[in-house]
């Protein structure tokens, strides 16, 4: 697979992007003003999956409001002053069962970086590529102490939530899916560098270019030395 997206679903007008997708995802579970909405993102620390901005929050509902998708009405705040508290509409409920569909059908690209990389492997030295793998290894082992800490953080947060006890379960199993997607990502990623080590050796040394070809010193800091 090397396409960025697979559609699950025929296109249609009701199709929405990710970031509409997850400000109709916390609207379905109840109505709520822009501000209400970010307190949900900080609170949840939802930055840490979802590329939702606090100031694209206004913009996006601009966008599903007039496209039907969801509704506002005015409601007086605790300072006297007029709010706008959006809900979906039925069209909206539509809209955020296609959008988890496309979500979750999407697939990552695989025209990255590290596959231009894979593809010149042997154009590098050795011991600095054996560094470099042992490098992403170590990410991700810190990157797995994060998402521990963080899923830590929400325990005590997912019981100070106010949900219905659906609500709850429901936030409760897609946040342990979230966090173990991104476990099991990691975990294959350092099976395949694993892999990938131990054939290097197999092939041997010969096959890449020589050590001096390389300052690992620059490469470390991004920087080029100077004599």
């Amino acid at each position: 697979m090397l396409g960025g997206v697979v559609l699950v679903l025929p296109k249609t007008n009701m199709d929405v992007s990710e970031k509409e997708t997850v400000l109709l995802g916390l609207l379905a579970e109840e109505a709520s003003h822009a501000y209400g909405l970010e307190e949900k993102i900080r609170a949840r620390q939802m930055e840490h999956w979802t590329a939702i901005g606090f100031s694209s929050i206004y913009r996006v509902l601009s966008c599903l409001e007039e496209r039907n998708l969801i509704e506002s009405r005015n409601e007086q705040g605790g300072q006297g002053a007029s709010r706008k508290v959006y809900e979906l509409t039925q069209p909206g409920w539509q809209a955020l069962a296609r959008g988890t569909l496309s979500c979750l059908g999407y697939m990552e690209p695989m025209r990255t970086p590290f596959s231009a990389g894979l593809a010149n492997l042997t154009r590098a030295p050795y011991e600095a590529v054996r560094q470099i793998f042992g490098d992403r290894q170590t990410m991700g082992d810190e990157v797995i102490q994060k998402l521990n800490h963080l899923e830590a953080e929400h325990a005590p947060a997912l019981k100070s939530i106010e949900l219905s006890d659906m609500g709850r379960r429901r936030y409760a199993l897609t946040l342990f899916l979230i966090f173990e997607h991104a476990r099991q990502h990691i975990a294959a990623e350092r099976k395949f560098l694993a892999m990938a080590l131990a054939k290097m050796s197999e092939a041997g040394a010969e096959l890449f270019s020589p050590a001096d070809l390389v300052d690992t010193e620059s490469r470390d800091t991004g920087k080029e030395t100077t004599s």
